[in-house]
């Protein structure tokens, strides 16, 4: 059995939402080849991680902006790569492969087509191009879904209401709870508050996120500006407006209090290290940096939005995210409050989105293709529930 795994960007390694499909997949004895644009990747360690996994990748040439050229090619090229090889199921991620892997496989006439929404672009609250834009595309390509799986709440619920497909509900990538073990409450990482030249008596934020205009970091940035001095904020995370965040920093001075730390392969270090996680960004499926900061007993503050939601359940801890004086008077509340019984919540609320969790879930739905192939089904019965979780089943 042969399974197709399409996502826009291969990232710099195999992330989560890959690992978690991938053993997923082998555990039920799936060959497993992805596509994506393979051009950001760390090629030796994308060579190790392929190599550890048991797992091939063939190079396309998606672009994330859905009107560039370029994804006319990489049409071309999704089409030739299914026919020239027998998949049995395709796994369609991202808006883009999303659209152009739901395409190809009809194209191909393969009927077992999963797409999973990590966080559909239209959602309550999102700007009105989004809803005009995307909404009425993947509520058209639908039709060309045989599986159709959510990760938040809301989208959940939008999605079983078009009636066109059979939606299920994972719990978003998955987290090591292993590797983010809850510290106890006076638990400070003082040696690397050193190494970055922060004193012991500060009081850190920390976001964790690459550094982009839906990620949102310079609107912590701006109100940091009208808090106390012993307050430092501390950003791990690469991207596109490093210079511009950078400048900006250097022009109110405020270097002494706002460290770039670029991206941080110890990032349980400096979760172990932080008094509050701070998480602004605009859009989110289900953010894995905040369930990070939560195993790690991080109290954490974050956007009012969907996805986010399903984590920070106290509305007291969610802010605007358009509004740096709504995120500064949240860092200022936080900074009094005691946090003991929130941050003892947190282990309740992760637990169902633990990665062996996640891997079974997936499990549960790639099992059904393998059952139905080898019964020589092509076609699903709608309406007949498959064996994954969904909200309604928690």
């Amino acid at each position: 059995m042969k399974i197709l795994y399409i996502t826009s960007l291969s990232g710099r390694r195999i992330n989560g939402f890959m690992r978690s499909a991938i053993i997923a997949a082998k555990q039920l004895g799936y060959e497993f080849v992805m596509a994506c644009n393979t051009e950001g990747m760390d090629k030796d360690g994308y060579v190790a991680d392929c190599e550890e996994y048991g797992i091939t990748v063939k190079h396309i040439d998606f672009q994330r902006n859905p009107l560039d050229r370029r994804n006319l090619v990489a049409y071309k090229q999704l089409n030739a790569l299914m026919c020239e090889d027998n998949y049995d199921v395709v796994h369609c991620n991202t808006p883009i492969g999303g659209l152009l892997g739901r395409l190809s496989a009809k194209k191909a006439g393969i009927k077992n087509v999963i797409y999973q929404a990590h966080g559909f672009h239209f959602y309550q609250g999102a700007p009105i191009p989004n809803w005009a834009m995307y909404y009425p595309v993947e509520r058209w390509m639908a039709k060309y879904t045989d599986t159709l799986v959510t990760i938040t709440k809301e989208d959940y619920e939008r999605a079983q209401r078009w009636k066109t497909c059979h939606v299920e509900y994972v719990h978003g990538v998955g987290i090591n709870l292993n590797t983010f073990s809850q510290r106890e409450s006076d638990e400070r990482n003082n040696t690397l508050r050193e190494q970055l030249g922060i004193s012991k008596n500060a009081y850190v934020l920390l976001s964790v996120g690459e550094l982009n205009e839906n990620k949102n970091h310079m609107s912590v940035i701006k109100a940091v500006e009208g808090l106390p001095l012993n307050i430092v904020y501390v950003i791990c995370g690469e991207g596109e407006l490093r210079n511009e965040y950078e400048q900006f920093i250097q022009k109110k001075s405020l270097t002494n209090r706002i460290i770039l730390a670029g991206f941080c392969q110890n990032v349980e270090d400096y979760y172990r290290m932080a008094d509050l996680f701070v998480f602004p960004s605009h859009r989110e499926g289900i953010p894995g940096s905040i369930m990070e900061a939560m195993a790690t007993g991080v109290p954490v503050v974050a956007s009012n939005t969907r996805g986010i939601r399903d984590l920070v359940l106290n509305e007291e801890y969610l802010f605007d995210s358009h509004n740096s004086d709504a995120i500064r008077k949240r860092i200022l509340w936080a900074e009094q409050q005691d946090h003991t019984s929130v941050v003892e919540s947190y282990r309740q609320t992760i637990i169902p989105y633990a990665f062996d969790s996640v891997v079974k879930e997936l499990k549960a739905i790639y099992e059904q293709y393998l059952l139905r192939i080898q019964n020589g089904k092509s076609k699903q019965v709608r309406n007949k529930s498959f064996n994954g979780s969904s909200p309604a089943h928690e």
